[in-house]
């Protein structure tokens, strides 16, 4: 199985070129399960773009406040 997982605010946690972390709030998303019982190497395609599919409305549904968007 695949588990779709979405991290939202990470991009505020290092300067752009730089090394140390600051302190950020992070939301961390957890979608349902996508089975892949039965699927053949074939489907590949299809399951990732399910998967996508799948983090992005996980995405859209997020609470922008949560973690700290701008």
């Amino acid at each position: 199985d695949v588990l779709p997982v979405a991290i939202l605010g990470s991009d505020r946690m290092l300067h752009r070129g730089g090394f140390r972390v600051r302190p950020s709030r992070i939301q961390v998303l957890i979608g349902k399960p996508i089975h892949t019982t039965g699927l053949a190497s074939g489907d590949r395609f299809e399951l990732a773009a399910k998967t996508n599919a799948a983090v992005s409305r996980l995405i859209a549904g997020a609470d922008p406040s949560a973690s700290g968007s701008r």
